[in-house]
């Protein structure tokens, strides 16, 4: 059976009052507590891709205010640990 570049749910419970695997609602709450906001909107899609050497996240981010892809790369690379 193949397992290579098919993608698929973390092995874990999925919780039936929201519908979040476990990593997932991890996910959703720690980011909660990193940023001390506790309520702070967060939506998280975790998913196994299981390819040879590769790690990613993906995350979208809406912003009261507009602003543009240079200054927002401006910003990010001036992020510690970023």
């Amino acid at each position: 059976r193949q397992y290579v570049f098919n993608l698929f749910s973390h092995n874990s419970d999925i919780y039936a009052d929201n519908g979040y695997n476990e990593e997932e609602w991890k996910m959703v709450q720690e980011t909660k507590k990193i940023f001390g906001e506790p309520d702070i909107n967060v939506t998280a899609t975790c998913i196994r891709v299981p390819v040879l050497r590769a790690h990613c996240e993906s995350i979208n981010v809406t912003l009261k205010n507009e602003l543009d892809e240079g200054e927002a790369r401006k910003i990010l690379a001036n992020a510690k640990g970023v």
